[in-house]
């Protein structure tokens, strides 16, 4: 049983708040596969079986009220690639799905995309059933970094989404250079992105808007097509710049 209201304190008490206080609501839904029709999840008959696949709901609140919302457990994900999330507290989230099949990328069908907007829980009323689709395509992106015309190894190379796809931590990217300064990335969702390589960061910094703005113009913008390949050479930003 969890609830919450808004207030507003002013310069005079507050009297006779009320927060209403209900059990959570069942998240239902299903992820098809591209080209697999219902019922068919045999490897043998061109299927993929999901049960892998785990799905995790995250708080789109603050992290104050994040931290006093009741934990929501993971989605297993069934072979036929139908998922629960079980008594899911008002309020709005992110979904996310792992491991995702190599090769692939997770979509939403129909005119409202979940994966970038969330889903909004309203006390008392389960949201209609999410409908998500497994598409083949994903693209994949080999580069190198450098400063100056030396390779740079252990580099932390990272692709972060433009525009609205920034909330969904699953479309980031990290890689570490080699001794050659070579990094690869693979099962790239299609899309707008930026190219960073960093000397030395911590890791999911990077996620950070505050931190982020400091190099936005340091980074290169690249477009993956479906099962597109890209080949990028990036200049390395120094450690100094971001190690105390």
């Amino acid at each position: 049983m969890w609830g919450c209201t808004a207030i507003e304190v002013g310069d005079a008490n507050l009297e006779h708040v009320e927060a209403v206080v209900s059990p959570g609501v069942d998240v239902s839904g299903r992820i098809r596969v591209d080209g697999q029709t219902a019922g068919d999840t045999s490897k043998e008959n061109g299927g993929k079986d999901l049960s892998s696949m785990v799905g995790i709901l995250d708080l789109r609140e603050a992290s104050a009220l994040a931290s006093l919302t009741p934990d929501i457990d993971n989605a297993e994900v069934k072979a036929d690639g139908t998922f629960v999330f079980r008594e899911v507290p008002e309020g709005s989230y992110r979904i996310d799905f792992h491991p995702t099949p190599a090769g692939f990328y997770l979509k939403s069908r129909g005119a409202a995309d979940v994966l970038e907007t969330g889903i909004n829980v309203v006390r008392g009323h389960s949201p209609p059933a999410l409908d998500l689709v497994l598409s083949p395509g994903a693209g994949r992106i080999d580069g190198t970094v450098e400063s100056g015309d030396q390779a740079v190894a252990g580099a932390s190379a990272v692709l972060v989404p433009d525009g609205k796809q920034r909330g969904q931590p699953n479309n980031y990217r990290q890689a570490v250079t080699d001794q050659l300064g070579r990094f690869a990335m693979r099962n790239v969702t299609p899309g707008d992105y930026t190219l960073f390589a960093w000397e030395q960061i911590e890791r999911g910094v990077y996620m950070d808007p505050d931190f982020l703005g400091r190099f936005e113009d340091r980074g290169k913008t690249v477009h993956v097509d479906e099962s597109g390949h890209l080949s990028v050479q990036l200049d390395v930003i120094p450690a100094s710049e971001t190690v105390p």
